[in-house]
C-alpha cells in the first residue's frame, strides 16, 4: 500500500484515525452510536428530548446536548466553530462537507430563502482552501455547487427520525 494510501484509509489500525480523536470523541462517539440502535430511543426521541429540556432547562440541556448528539454529528454553529474543526480535520486527510441544518418548523418558502441566503460554506471554503486552489477555480466551483431553488427545501418526501 503506498505511504499517501495509508495515510487515507481509516482503519482503527489506523495511528492517523486513533490520533484524529480525543479519547472523549471516541468514548462519545461509541456512546451515542450505541444509542442510536435502540428504535424505542430514535421512535420517541422528540419526548425524550422536551422531557431532558423542561428537566434541566435550556441552559444545561444546551450543554448536554452539544458534549453528546449534536457534538457527534455537527461541526458547530458558527463560523467560528465550524472553522478549527474543518482545519483538524484536514490536517488528518479528512475533507469537510459544510451544510446547513433545519431544526424548526418552516415553511416551504422559508427553507428555500435560508438556504438562498445560507453564505456558510463560500466563506469557510477560502480560508480551507486558498493555499491549493486559485480565485477563478474557486468561484468556478461555487457556482458549480449554488442553491438551486427547486432543490433548496430538501425536506419534501424526506422520511426522518421525527
Amino acid at each position: 500500500m503506498a505511504a499517501a494510501d495509508k495515510h487515507r484509509t481509516f482503519y482503527f489500525q489506523n495511528h492517523l484515525f486513533r490520533q484524529s480523536k480525543t479519547n472523549f470523541e471516541i468514548i462519545r462517539a461509541y456512546v451515542v452510536l450505541r444509542l442510536c440502535a435502540f428504535q424505542t430511543l430514535v421512535k420517541h426521541n422528540q419526548k425524550i428530548l422536551a422531557t431532558l429540556r423542561a428537566t434541566l432547562g435550556q441552559t444545561l440541556f444546551k450543554k448536554v446536548l452539544k458534549n453528546t448528539f449534536y457534538g457527534h454529528f455537527v461541526g458547530g454553529e458558527s463560523l467560528d466553530e465550524i472553522e478549527p474543526v474543518v482545519a483538524r480535520l484536514k490536517h488528518f486527510g479528512v475533507k469537510s462537507i459544510l451544510d446547513y441544518s433545519v431544526e424548526s418548523d418552516l415553511s416551504s418558502g422559508e427553507a428555500v430563502k435560508t438556504a438562498q441566503d445560507s453564505k456558510l460554506a463560500a466563506e469557510v471554503a477560502p480560508a480551507a482552501f486558498k493555499d491549493r486552489v486559485d480565485s477563478k477555480t474557486l468561484q468556478v466551483t461555487r457556482d458549480k455547487y449554488a442553491v438551486h431553488e427547486e432543490f433548496a427545501d430538501r425536506r419534501k418526501d424526506v422520511v426522518s427520525a421525527r
